[in-house]
C-alpha cells in the first residue's frame, strides 16, 4: 500500500495540506515501512486562488463554497498522488477530502506531526486518528 503525506520538509506532516511543498510517498507491506520518494508539489496556484477571490482566512484549507464558484481545482494535487491508496494528513477542507475519496484514496487524519512515527504507527495499526481533521479550522 502506498501512502501520500503532505509535507514542507520531508520530516513533518504539513499543517496545511493545500499549501504543502510536496508529498512524501511511503510504502507499507505488512508491518514494514519504506520511504519511496518525495514529490514536489506546486501549490502556488492554490494560494493564488485564495488571494484572488478574497479568501483571507489565514493559512488553512477551508471550503465555504468559493472554491466551486471560482473554478478552483485540486487536479494537480490529485495527479501528484494518483498511484497512492492512502492520504495521511493533519487536516484539510471537506472539498479536498471529497475529491481525494472520489479518486479512490482513503483519507486518514492524525495529530502526529512526525512522518516516520505516523507511518510506522499506521503500519502497526496503532495510529491515533483525529476525526476532526476534516473540519474547517483556524490555526
Amino acid at each position: 500500500m502506498r501512502i501520500a503525506i503532505p509535507t514542507d520538509d520531508e520530516k513533518q506532516i504539513a499543517a496545511h495540506t493545500g499549501r504543502c511543498l510536496g508529498f512524501a510517498i511511503y510504502s507499507i507491506e505488512g508491518d514494514r515501512t519504506q520511504k519511496l520518494e518525495y514529490r514536489r508539489f506546486e501549490s502556488a496556484h492554490h494560494s493564488q486562488e485564495h488571494s484572488r477571490h478574497g479568501d483571507n482566512h489565514g493559512a488553512h484549507d477551508c471550503s465555504h463554497g468559493r472554491h466551486g464558484d471560482s473554478g478552483h481545482s485540486h487536479h494537480g494535487l490529485l495527479e501528484a498522488v494518483r498511484d497512492c491508496g492512502v492520504f495521511l494528513a493533519m487536516g484539510m477542507g471537506p472539498r479536498l477530502v471529497n475529491d481525494l475519496q472520489a479518486h479512490g484514496l482513503m483519507v486518514v487524519f492524525t495529530l502526529e506531526r512526525d512522518i516516520v512515527k505516523a507511518v510506522e504507527a499506521l503500519a502497526l495499526g496503532r495510529l491515533v486518528e483525529n476525526p476532526s481533521g476534516s473540519a474547517c479550522h483556524r490555526h
